[in-house]
């Protein structure tokens, strides 16, 4: 009996160790936050249900489970030890190649807000994720300067019979940099792009460049204890950028921009009669924001 009772206290160490305990076991509860777009199909669906995640332990895979099986789920619970690293990842076709991930610590049961989106932040300024919006024309070319062009310009095109469908945003800010987010699929495969950079105006034409140095960090920590990166991310764009920088042109007229090259995709103006809610300034850099290389 004495032998037992020394068995007993030797491994409770090891259980205490391994997080095993009741005091140290807790079940973590937590709600996915989408502070932007979470994918791109969000841009057809006006429900807004955010594609599958996955929540687990860090560097213990078999721990990794579903957190939201049906549209509109949004809480997600996990048993773990207080203390354990904890990873929220989205990695599926609708938010590929810009899938991603929150690390953050389990310290309490208590439920948690866990912020994700797919995309730079800013997007959700301008970026109209399913929402009605009307467009307009540009003024007459005698009168048109650099301060009428900024703005939001969108281009949709959909080809039934071939399945095919293409949908790009290019917002122009007053500082002469830009964003762009494109989509695109057909029955067989689907791609997305986003840029950024400088524009110009030169005579009737607007000049886009992709500048690499302008692209948000790969890996960031926007809330405390929280973070967020991205994989591969804009990996593809940046080293686009890097060794062959972009350079699109686009007529201007009064009916919009027209892209140079042979499909030559329409872009017109969005009417903005009020701000979008909750908008956030184009520089990412706030005081709540740490970089990471």
């Amino acid at each position: 009996m004495k032998f037992l009772f020394y068995i007993l206290l030797l491994s409770f160490p090891l259980q205490a160790a391994r997080g095993q305990n009741k005091t140290d076991s807790i079940v973590f509860h937590g709600n996915i936050v989408n502070d932007g777009i979470a994918n791109w199909y969000n841009s057809l669906e006006q429900d807004g249900s955010l594609p599958p995640h996955f929540i687990g332990i860090k560097n213990k895979p078999e721990t990794t489970k579903y957190t939201n099986l049906h549209a509109g789920d949004i809480r997600f619970s996990i048993r773990c030890a207080r203390g354990d690293t904890l990873v929220l990842s989205c990695s599926d076709f609708l938010t590929y190649p810009f899938s991603y991930k929150v690390e953050f610590i389990a310290h309490t049961p208590e439920p948690r807000d866990i912020h994700v989106r797919a995309y730079p932040a800013t997007t959700g300024n301008w970026y109209y994720n399913g929402e009605k919006y009307k467009t307009g024309k540009l003024p007459p070319a005698k009168h048109l300067r650099s301060p009428a062009l900024p703005g939001t310009y969108k281009h949709i095109q959909q080809d039934f019979e071939s399945e095919n469908f293409s949908e790009s945003t290019l917002q122009l800010h007053t500082d002469q940099t830009f964003e762009q987010l494109s989509h695109g699929w057909s029955y067989d495969y689907g791609w997305t792009d986003y840029y950024t950079g400088k524009w110009e105006i030169n005579k009737d034409t607007l000049i886009c460049r992709v500048l690499p140095g302008l692209y948000p960090p790969l890996r960031q920590e926007r809330y405390p204890g929280q973070v967020l990166s991205f994989h591969p991310g804009w990996i593809k764009n940046i080293q686009e950028a890097k060794e062959r920088p972009p350079i699109t042109k686009f007529l201007i007229r009064r009916r919009g921009l027209i892209a140079s090259g042979y499909r030559k995709k329409k872009y017109k103006k969005v009417k903005t009669s009020a701000p979008k809610p909750e908008q956030l300034p184009h520089d990412t850099n706030t005081p709540t924001l740490t970089l990471f290389p």
